[in-house]
């Protein structure tokens, strides 16, 4: 069990891209339960700021409260794993678990988000063609960039690219980044953006910016984006990741966590993402 120690936890938004959460406050000495303070890129004063993220998360601090209290704080991508690597107890909340993020904590034995593709938001005036592809950036993107975030995995061709043609890029790193690239592509700051759909409409939603936008698939991006829980590669983050899968595996909240996935993205999206979210959370 866990004792009086320092608990962090990171939650994540898109993390998949996106977003982020770290967690660490003391245990006062004479109480049983582990104090964890929040950092995450979620404005948790506005429930439609990643509403499915939010619920969920919700749903599992309420059935960990009697070992559990978190306090919940904004912070970065590059934060997040840096307190991670630097605590004995911490957790990421919706992270896309890689090989080289394995070998620096423990993951979820479930998902704890399913999200559909990757796009690429462009202005109603652009050049660019629906699927986007990189070979269609050429010099007139270099002044006038597309948006990504610091340290964010989008996937291994995405990544891959950015890395290798920085000039094309505008790197982010604070914690809003939808409603600042939105800003942004209103001005003619950037040429583009790359994010997921609901982070767009949470958003709109959030800052009232209210202009038209080509929605563009990515060539080759896959059919949907999950997202688990990773604790601190320790004994005590181990202990965390247990309590988690425990509490994800009960047969009432992956039925709960697949109507929610439905209500939230409605009939269409939901028929590609509810067959590979039952199919991880049951086998």
């Amino acid at each position: 069990m866990l004792k009086n120690n320092h608990l962090i936890l990171f939650l994540c938004i898109t993390c998949l891209a996106a977003g982020n959460l770290i967690l660490a406050n003391e245990l006062p000495s004479k109480i049983n339960k582990t104090h964890v303070g929040l950092y995450a890129g979620i404005n948790w004063n506005n429930p439609n700021d990643n509403l499915i993220a939010q619920r969920i998360f919700n749903r599992i601090e309420q059935k960990l409260s009697r070992q559990l209290i978190f306090n919940r704080i904004a912070a970065t991508l590059t934060r997040s794993w840096l307190h991670l690597k630097n605590n004995d107890t911490g957790c990421i909340f919706n992270v896309i678990d890689t090989p080289s993020r394995r070998e620096k904590a423990h993951f979820s034995k479930y998902p704890v988000y399913v999200s559909p593709p990757l796009r690429f938001f462009t202005s109603t005036n652009s050049a660019f063609v629906n699927p986007f592809t990189f070979s269609q950036l050429d010099h007139t993107v270099i002044s006038n960039k597309i948006a990504v975030v610091e340290n964010r995995f989008y996937s291994h061709v995405i990544n891959n690219f950015i890395s290798s043609h920085p000039q094309y890029f505008y790197i982010h790193s604070s914690i809003d980044r939808s409603d600042r690239f939105l800003g942004m592509l209103q001005k003619g700051r950037i040429k583009g953006f790359i994010d997921f759909s609901e982070s767009i409409r949470a958003a709109s939603n959030v800052t009232n910016i209210k202009f038209d936008i080509r929605t563009l698939t990515i060539e080759g991006e896959k059919e949907y984006t999950t997202g688990y829980f990773a604790c601190s590669k320790t004994k005590s983050g181990k202990e965390v990741i247990k309590l988690i899968n425990t509490v994800m595996g009960e047969k009432a909240f992956r039925e709960w966590m697949i109507k929610e996935h439905q209500r939230f993205y409605g009939e269409q999206e939901a028929k590609a993402l509810i067959p590979h979210l039952i199919d991880t959370i049951y086998n």
